[in-house]
């Protein structure tokens, strides 16, 4: 069931959803079948020591393995339903590189083509593995700049 869930999944994704699959089986060894309300809880509070993102992921995985076990017929009830995921704090923002700063990195990088890639990951948007996958037909040049085509994240093309 587990493999059949994470079909069509990333790399990243399996290997994320996987890990946090392996640790809740761990803590709980008991077929997935019979998971209750109150494991999944058990397994959140043991999650305390984590960040609130890292909690939530962990626990919004398990919470959709359980929704699909349910919805193929394999689980008899979706026990993860009503499980409370914690809050997690939008930091965006925190994240976002002043205008300032990026220009200090620009002026002390050296090699003009990686200048170019910073400049973009900047003004883009774009994430690392989405840069990285840029090839000559994903730009088009306009009068006063241009546009990326960027097929990324979740399959959705930007």
């Amino acid at each position: 069931m587990i493999e059949l869930w994470l079909h069509g999944r990333s790399e990243h994704t399996r290997r994320a959803y996987r890990a946090d699959v392996d640790r809740f089986r761990r803590f709980i060894p008991k077929p997935l079948s019979q998971v209750t309300l109150a494991d999944l809880q058990r397994f959140a509070d043991s999650l305390a020591e984590r960040e609130p993102a890292s909690r939530s992921r962990c626990l919004s995985s398990l919470k959709s393995l359980l929704a699909f076990g349910h919805r193929i017929g394999y689980l008899p009830f979706d026990v993860g339903w009503v499980l409370r995921l914690p809050a997690v704090k939008n930091a965006l923002a925190e994240r976002i590189l002043s205008e300032a700063d990026l220009h200090r990195m620009l002026t002390l990088e050296p090699d003009g083509r990686n200048q170019v890639l910073l400049f973009l990951l900047y003004a883009s948007g774009v994430r690392r593995g989405e840069l990285a996958g840029l090839v000559w037909k994903n730009l088009q040049a306009a009068e006063q700049g241009g546009q990326i085509t960027v097929f990324g994240k979740g399959g959705q093309t930007r």
